[in-house]
């Protein structure tokens, strides 16, 4: 911050004051990255990610969702886990289903 006023003594500028350095509150994170998923058994799911490329703060825990898939564009929520893993093995699924993670 400098002062000014109308004394001309080169410039129309006082000295600067001292800075001070702040840091903005967190964001919302990006969403994670590499989701993979892989079959651990017929009722099991074994679940990776990434973390966001962008955090925007530290990430406090991630939250898994999984619905069984049905044949319209609706799905039916069965978990919502949280975890601050980037890893979770899903059980107690239902045989041959088809299942979406979020």
């Amino acid at each position: 911050v400098r002062a000014a006023n109308k004394v001309i003594t080169g410039s129309l500028e006082g000295p600067a004051s001292n800075f001070v350095e702040i840091q903005t509150s967190q964001d919302v994170p990006l969403a994670p990255v590499s989701l993979s998923i892989a079959a651990v058994d017929d009722t099991s799911l074994h679940v990776t990610w990434l973390p966001p490329l962008a955090p925007n703060g530290i990430i406090m825990f991630y939250e898994v969702f999984i619905a069984e898939s049905v044949k319209s564009v609706f799905y039916s929520a069965i978990q919502n886990i949280s975890t601050d893993a980037t890893e979770i093995v899903i059980k107690g699924l239902t045989a041959y289903t088809t299942y979406t993670v979020i």
